[in-house]
C-alpha cells in the first residue's frame, strides 16, 4: 500500500458507506485511524455513554476488531469456515436504537503477505436491516420454534426485553427464559454474541 492509498482515504468525501482505515501502532511506526463522516456519526453516538475520549474509544474498538478478524481469518485457515476471502464478518455494534455489522479487511504490504503479516486494516459498518437478511433459512437449521423465530427476529432489529414482550404480548421474565433457551440451542452466552452468530451465518 503505497502513501496515495493514505491520502485517498483521508481526503475521501462523505458517501453512505461507513469505514475506518486502521494501521495499528508497531515497532518503528505509530498507530494511525482515519475514518469518514459516516463512521463519526455512528461512533459518536455507540461513545456518549462511554467516560474515555472519543479518539481512545474508536481505537479500542479497531484493535479489538482486529483481534476478532485475526480469529476469523484462523478459522479459515484451518478449514472451519467456507466462506472463502474478502472482508470477514466481526463484530456486532450498538449505536443508540440501531445495530450494526462491522466487517473487516487485513491490507497487507505487498501482494504475496500472509494477512497475519499486515499492520493495516479495513473496517466497514453497515447498519442491520432484519428485512434483507435470509433468516428463514437460519432458522430452519437451528430448528427455532415459530415464537423463538419471533423473539430472535426482534433482537436483531436491537429491541430490548421490555420492547420485545410488549410487541409480543408476553411478560419480561417469560421472553429472559427464552433468551436462555435461544442462547443454548445457539452455543452463545449472551444476546449480543445470539446476534452476531445469527449474522455471521447469513
Amino acid at each position: 500500500m503505497n502513501d496515495n492509498f493514505i491520502n485517498t482515504i483521508r481526503n475521501k468525501p462523505s458517501s453512505p458507506a461507513a469505514f475506518i482505515f486502521y494501521r495499528s501502532k508497531t515497532k518503528g511506526t505509530k498507530e494511525e485511524v482515519f475514518y469518514n463522516k459516516e463512521a463519526l456519526n455512528v461512533l459518536s453516538i455507540s461513545h456518549k455513554e462511554k467516560k474515555v475520549r472519543l479518539s481512545s474509544f474508536i481505537s479500542t474498538l479497531c484493535e479489538n476488531w482486529k483481534d476478532l478478524l485475526y480469529k476469523r481469518l484462523d478459522a479459515l485457515k484451518d478449514g472451519h469456515d467456507k466462506n472463502g476471502p474478502g472482508a470477514e464478518f466481526v463484530d456486532v455494534l450498538q449505536s443508540g436504537q440501531r445495530q450494526y455489522t462491522v466487517h473487516g479487511m487485513a491490507l497487507s504490504r505487498e501482494p504475496a503477505s500472509l494477512p497475519a503479516q499486515a499492520d493495516r486494516h479495513l473496517f466497514t459498518i453497515d447498519r442491520i436491516n432484519a428485512e434483507n437478511l435470509n433468516l428463514s433459512r437460519i432458522f430452519r437449521q437451528w430448528k427455532l420454534s415459530p415464537r423463538e423465530q419471533e423473539i430472535a427476529q426482534a433482537l436483531i432489529e436491537g429491541k430490548s426485553n421490555k420492547q420485545i414482550a410488549g410487541a409480543i404480548g408476553l411478560s419480561v421474565n417469560t421472553i429472559k427464559a427464552y433468551l436462555r433457551l435461544l442462547t443454548i440451542k445457539l452455543g452463545v452466552s449472551g444476546r449480543v454474541e445470539m446476534v452476531a452468530r445469527i449474522l455471521k451465518e447469513t
